[in-house]
């Protein structure tokens, strides 16, 4: 998964991220950079790869869920969006 930002973030950091599509939320993912770069208008665009093992929230069954579901929602939307020739 990747997020834009202001603030730019050095490969091997980690975050802490809340994450919302519709009605899908989870709050205080761990994620660590693992791509950044410039993008338009004076922001940056990381990369990131959540971290299960980091703490106790990031191992229970719901986080990994909301987060399976935003990225399956993430993946439906951008393949509907996605000109096929």
């Amino acid at each position: 998964m990747s997020y834009e930002s202001i603030t730019q973030q050095r490969v091997g950091e980690q975050v802490l991220l809340d994450l919302s599509l519709g009605d899908k939320c989870v709050t205080n993912v761990v994620a660590l950079v693992c791509n950044a770069r410039p993008s338009k208008f004076g922001r940056y665009r990381h990369g990131v790869l959540f971290d299960f093992r980091a703490n106790e929230h990031m191992r229970t069954k719901d986080v990994e869920s909301a987060i399976e579901c935003i990225e399956a929602d993430l993946r439906d939307t951008l393949s509907k969006n996605t000109v096929r020739q």
